[in-house]
């Protein structure tokens, strides 16, 4: 449930990206892809008892559903096939290593801003 909520809303956030501020297919998933890391660090801090080391059933939901749903790797692929077929191999190679790089700095600001937020 938590994976179709999720997959609904990026949808969602991903078509109003592109056809209503016309951001191109790349820029939109990057954003989404993006704001669902950082949601994914937030999430995992708020769900999770750094004492005892243990998650909140909660987590499987909102985490592992939600954000799992809400970013995509499936789409991502794609746009680096179709990247690849344009013979743009420098821009699939940034691409990637951006939204990877970026994913990962997106759940670590996540995760200190929940915790700023919860001080």
């Amino acid at each position: 449930m938590g994976s179709a909520l999720g997959a609904m809303i990026r949808v969602s956030i991903d078509g109003s990206l592109v056809s209503f501020l016309g951001f191109s297919p790349y820029l939109a998933l990057a954003v989404t892809n993006l704001l669902g890391c950082f949601l994914a660090g937030a999430f995992f801090n708020y769900m999770h008892a750094p004492q005892t080391g243990a998650i909140s059933d909660r987590w499987h939901f909102w985490g592992i559903g939600f954000c799992g749903g809400f970013t995509t790797f499936a789409s991502f692929v794609i746009l680096l096939y179709q990247g690849i077929l344009e013979q743009r191999p420098v821009f699939v190679g940034i691409y990637s290593a951006f939204l990877i790089f970026g994913g990962i700095l997106a759940f670590i600001l996540g995760l200190l801003y929940s915790k700023r937020s919860q001080a």
